[in-house]
């Protein structure tokens, strides 16, 4: 009885302060607030172009033009794939159609070296030229376009926080009947 006393103890304690600990990790304080205020500020509507270092869009219940932690979550709907990979290759600039091996080996998800992909979609998200958000956002009827990145964009900035910015990327003159007041 002692052995099992002493492991519900610790499975307790290690419950307790990974709690605690949770709390303070950048999704606790960044991420999570940046998409509780994008499900209660935004019209369902909304379309968004979010980085691929972004966890669980999905709670914010707002479309975005690809979401690396839904396909990653795997889908059989050949639709849902044909969505995906477009999502992808518009967001990366990468045509999977006429792919370098070199460039696949860079992002491949079998390879080993999963924080150096990562990193590679990172900061090609992070470097972004307004030129491209507008082209994305024309293509994809994108209206907002969230970022981490220190790098300043001409957008109108309508939430930020530490970490995250949200920016209106909707055409000069387009009423803003999204975000609610």
């Amino acid at each position: 009885y002692t052995f099992f006393l002493l492991i519900i103890a610790f499975v307790g304690l290690c419950e307790k302060y990974k709690g605690a600990d949770l709390k303070q990790t950048d999704f606790w304080r960044h991420e999570k607030p940046m998409k509780i205020w994008v499900k209660y500020n935004m019209a369902e509507e909304d379309k968004f172009l979010i980085p691929p270092y972004v966890n669980s869009w999905q709670s914010t219940k707002r479309p975005c033009l690809y979401d690396v932690n839904v396909i990653n979550a795997a889908s059989y709907n050949k639709a849902f794939m044909a969505d995906a990979i477009e999502g992808f290759q518009a967001l990366t600039g990468i045509d999977l159609k006429t792919i370098t091996e070199e460039e696949m080996n860079e992002i491949s998800p079998l390879k080993e070296d999963w924080s150096r992909r990562n990193t590679i979609l990172d900061e090609r998200y992070d470097n972004l030229s307004t030129e491209r958000i507008i082209k994305l956002r024309d293509d994809y009827g994108i209206k907002y376009f969230v970022t981490a990145s220190k790098k300043i964009y001409p957008f109108p900035v309508i939430y930020k926080n530490e970490q995250y910015i949200i920016y209106d990327i909707k055409p000069t003159g387009e009423s803003d009947n999204s975000v609610k007041k």
